[in-house]
């Protein structure tokens, strides 16, 4: 057993040793072939810790300074499982977390008492984490050697334990003129050879070196530094160039009024002022756009100073303190010395400047340079980000200070709040950023800020449905929405399984049922930011009640005729039938039709009932009447049949229609007769005694006009 515990042991460390040896392999490959030799198990000139081979948080397996435990980014308490580049290594193991081209290490210069958090970086944003930034501060070391041949060395300066990294060597490459871009964040210089066409614009990342190209002069300088706009600005003996880096073309911007002394370095602030510092400590202010120098003071002046050597490099660090070298030594002089100072060091607030011997090296030359970065403090819409970080890394309008108009500035979310200035909700749970920090006092981070299931600010779901007590399973294309208050859902499910004839869609019922019974309870949730909502419904489908109907068209019968009268049943399934009074045995009635030979004249007035599906059984308790009236007449004269069968005889070719005549439309026939005949024979009646009494009264007028002409003619004759 011990035996193979051993060999397990083994196993995984020689599995460690090769990660840990192509990782350092394919670091070296990176750098220009004259770097200083890596070896096997070193990484930039830095030794691999080992001590995460024991699978502790204290290891610190890619070496990038940051332990294993801080590499754990999504704070879960696994560090094995972040991956903040997305290359399929986890951060523990990968040197170059953000895969910009900077080693992790060089962008988080920590030491182990420090954390994450110290890491260089503008408010939440590491710069080790983010593509598009790198460790801007941080100094390199550029030293030429001006022997034949010529030479450079490259080193990178770690602060907290004062060392010097070597990155770089070159062999037959000069340039005490080094700088970085904060563009870019490469290093840049113009190689010093003494051959003019040799003088080329060259740059540097751990990636290793690009020509740059050719410059369009053969000057040799000896200060440069990056203005804010990315140019690059040079001194020349007495006179100032700036160079575009895309053209390598050098404009020559005019002689400075004064002599600013020899060697030493030029630094441009955030304003674009420039300092010139000379090799014996000489400080020169040129105010932007200007050729005005103004001495305002002189480092050798200043407590601290004790270098036989003169100054070769200078930098401007982020926190405005200065970072020079002489010889092989490295000083810091913090304080606002660039308001200038007395000859004791005295600033004009009284304070005095101090200068701090920071590092020696065994590295002397006769010409050198610092370089760092300074991220431009422009900021347009003064919300506390400057434009370099907005555009770079927020993707923030710069001239806006509240870009996604939420209330807050983007300032305020990004240094105060956490959240996104991108995003008026950060958190998507439908409240804006300014009303859970003003008026809520809920979380902008988190949706359900007490866990309660309802996102913050939003109004709990509520379902329900307005559903009939049943519905008819003729019903065709029923439709049930849901009623919803609160916030809308965005998803639905639904407990039993449904019935193939129902749809259920968004909460939404549709469909037409099968002619069959059905009952069922069906339990419907809703889910959403609102929370949870949940409604139960009874979805019973009964028989509809029956409606029935007859279309017999010949009602009248003579005995002997078959007769044959049928229902038509126009809805709904009938349970059993009723009729409202007896009928002769000759009919029969079976479902609601009759049939039979017509044996008995006479009236049959009948009501039929048909009874539907009890509400026991599913269906209404509903029924449907109907009535009917046989007649049924004596058979007709056999004389009459005898003379309808001559007539029609008479004409072969025409079929004449028999006439059935209902009785009580004789009936009412005759009796419209009888009284036309009675008016009638009542009006020629009258008629002829109206015509006897006008010739009585013509008669007895003329018998009186006899009389009176007898008596008149009487008594003449008298």
């Amino acid at each position: 057993m011990r035996a193979q515990r051993l060999s397990k042991n083994l196993v995984i460390l020689l599995f460690f040793l090769m990660i840990l040896f192509s990782s350092a392999f394919s670091s070296g490959r990176q750098l220009n072939s004259s770097i200083a030799d890596v070896d096997d198990f070193t990484v930039f000139g830095r030794s691999i810790d080992f001590d995460c081979l024991n699978n502790t948080s204290l290891g610190d397996c890619d070496n990038d300074s940051l332990s294993n435990i801080e590499e754990d980014r999504d704070g879960d308490g696994n560090w094995s499982n972040d991956d903040s580049d997305g290359d399929g290594i986890p951060n523990y193991l990968d040197e170059d977390d953000d895969n910009d081209g900077w080693p992790t290490w060089m962008e988080c210069p920590i030491s182990p008492e420090q954390s994450h958090d110290d890491c260089p970086g503008f408010g939440p944003i590491k710069d080790y984490l983010h593509a598009n930034l790198y460790n801007c501060d941080l100094p390199f070391v550029h030293l030429a050697y001006a022997s034949d041949p010529y030479e450079m060395k490259l080193f990178v300066f770690i602060e907290h334990n004062s060392t010097l990294v070597e990155l770089l060597h070159l062999i037959g490459e000069g340039g005490a003129n080094s700088d970085r871009s904060h563009l870019d964040g490469k290093i840049h210089w113009i190689n010093a050879s003494p051959l003019p066409e040799n003088r080329h614009h060259r740059s540097w990342t751990p990636s290793g070196i690009v020509d740059e190209g050719s410059i369009n002069t053969s000057n040799g300088f000896f200060r440069a530094d990056f203005d804010t706009d990315g140019g690059f600005v040079a001194q020349q003996n007495n006179s100032l160039f700036v160079m575009d880096t895309e053209t390598n073309q050098f404009v020559n911007l005019g002689e400075l009024n004064q002599s600013t002394g020899g060697g030493g370095d030029l630094i441009v602030n955030q304003n674009n002022d420039l300092f010139l510092i000379s090799h014996k400590g000489e400080i020169f202010y040129v105010p932007d756009s200007s050729l005005n120098a103004t001495l305002i003071g002189d480092i050798s002046h200043i407590d601290g100073f004790n270098s036989p050597n003169h100054i070769k490099g200078t930098t401007l660090l982020e926190n405005g303190s200065l970072l020079y070298n002489a010889g092989e030594n490295i000083y810091l002089i913090e304080g606002q010395w660039n308001l200038g100072f007395n000859e004791t060091g005295y600033l004009t607030n009284g304070e005095k400047l101090q200068i701090y011997h920071i590092h020696s090296s065994a590295d002397a030359t006769t010409g050198g340079d610092m370089a760092s970065c300074l991220i431009p403090e422009s900021d347009q819409d003064l919300d506390s980000i400057p434009d370099y970080y907005e555009e770079r890394v927020f993707l923030t309008n710069i001239t806006r200070n509240d870009t996604d108009f939420d209330g807050l500035s983007d300032g305020d979310e990004i240094l105060i709040h956490g959240t996104d200035p991108l995003k008026n909700d950060t958190d998507g749970d439908g409240c804006s950023d300014s009303d859970e920090i003003n008026n809520s006092s809920t979380s902008p981070l988190i949706q359900d800020s007490n866990g309660d299931g309802v996102f913050d600010c939003l109004i709990q779901t509520a379902l329900s449905y307005s559903i009939p007590e049943n519905i008819l399973w003729d019903e065709v294309n029923v439709e049930w929405s849901p009623e919803i208050t609160g916030h809308q859902p965005e998803n639905w499910s639904i407990l039993p399984e449904l019935p193939s004839w129902l749809n259920f869609e968004e909460g939404m019922f549709s469909g037409s049922p099968s002619p069959q019974y059905f009952n069922e309870t069906f339990v419907v949730t809703c889910y959403g930011n609102g929370g949870k909502a949940q409604a139960t419904i009874n979805v019973e489908v009964i028989a509809p009640p029956p409606v029935i109907e007859y279309q017999e068209s010949k009602l009248n019968h003579t005995i002997g005729d078959n007769i044959e009268i049928n229902v038509s049943s126009l809805r709904g399934p009938i349970d059993s039938w009723e009729l409202s009074d007896d009928i002769p045995g000759w009919l029969q009635f079976d479902d609601g039709n009759f049939s039979g030979i017509a044996e008995q004249s006479g009236w049959l007035n009948l009501t039929v009932t048909a009874n539907g599906i009890s509400i026991t059984n599913g269906g209404t308790g509903s029924n449907s009447s109907s009535s009917i009236s046989i007649f049924v007449q004596d058979n007709i004269d056999s004389n009459a049949d005898d003379k309808s069968e001559d007539d029609d005889d008479d004409d072969d070719d025409v079929s004449e229609p028999s006439l059935d005549v209902d009785l009580y439309t004789g009936l009412f026939l005759f009796i419209i007769l009888i009284l036309i005949i009675t008016f009638v024979t009542y009006r020629l009646t009258r008629s002829k005694e109206e015509d006897c009494d006008e010739k009585k009264k013509e008669s007895a007028v003329a018998i009186v006009d006899n009389e009176k002409n007898s008596s008149e003619q009487t008594n003449e004759e008298e």
